[in-house]
């Protein structure tokens, strides 16, 4: 009993140990309506949390970064840009739940938690997909893209990491 009690408290321990390593700035604070939790990823403009409405909803939530949010023109073009996305509805565009208000001194956008991967992770993996699986991804992200187009926008960063496969059936337009 006393190797098992040592070996669960040691596998605790690493869990605990992986979980701090994914802790951010925000991680156990409140934005908007969202408790954040893990970081989920990190980019040049900001980092993404894993979150929970107040209704335990999960959420993800970008927030922009100190460095981000000294300029004034890149948290406006936040802002204009992420009323735009929270427009748009499209099963193949990321569901937007929440845009902070303009004088949040975080500026973040809280959308629907996805898990999969990117098509950049995919292509790492496997450089060529089955042509069955190529015809599904750019029917499903054309899609996406015709809703933006009737709604009068312009992707500009349509990339690998900005298309994500999610639970392994839809593929979403990020960003």
């Amino acid at each position: 009993i006393g190797d098992r009690e040592q070996a669960l408290a040691e596998v605790v321990d690493q869990a605990q140990r992986a979980n701090r390593a994914n802790e951010g700035r925000w991680t156990h604070q409140t934005m908007g309506s969202f408790r954040l939790g893990l970081v989920l990823g990190r980019g040049a403009m900001g980092e993404v949390y894993e979150a929970q409405s107040n209704d335990g909803k999960p959420v993800a939530v970008k927030l922009l970064n100190a460095r981000a949010t000294a300029s004034g023109a890149i948290v406006e073009r936040f802002h204009r840009e992420m009323e735009v996305a929270a427009r748009l509805e499209s099963p193949h565009i990321v569901h937007v739940y929440e845009v902070s208000g303009p004088n949040a001194p975080v500026p973040y956008i809280a959308m629907e938690r996805l898990h999969g991967n990117d098509l950049a992770t995919r292509l790492r993996d496997e450089p060529r997909m089955p042509s069955d699986e190529l015809v599904i991804l750019l029917d499903q992200v054309a899609r996406g893209l015709e809703v933006a187009r009737v709604a009068g926008v312009v992707h500009r960063d349509l990339k690998p990491h900005n298309l994500f496969h999610h639970d392994g059936a839809t593929w979403k337009i990020l960003d």
